[in-house]
């Protein structure tokens, strides 16, 4: 008899690598950011850039989006595994 693997270890294979990138992206892209603001200081028309609500939410709007840019296809490729590993011959 062949067992499918569970849902939940294999979909989380599928998240671990993307939800590490983007955190390696806001940790790095936070300090970036506040030291080109100096630069970016004279093109902002009424924003300060270290504006701490401006900052969270870029962050959280930055990693809202690439949050559902991972999951869709990690939903999708652990379904197929899923049904791959259901139809496997014993």
């Amino acid at each position: 008899m062949a067992l499918a693997p569970a849902a939940a270890p294999l979909s989380g294979l599928c998240y671990e690598a993307p939800f590490l990138l983007i955190a390696f992206g806001l940790i790095l892209g936070i300090p970036l950011s506040l030291a080109t603001s100096r630069v970016l200081t004279s093109q902002l028309y009424g924003l300060n850039p270290f504006d701490p609500i401006l900052l969270a939410t870029a962050v959280l709007l930055f990693g809202l989006f690439a949050l559902i840019a991972t999951l869709a296809p990690a939903l999708r490729a652990s379904a197929c595994l899923t049904i791959a590993s259901a139809g496997a011959p014993e």
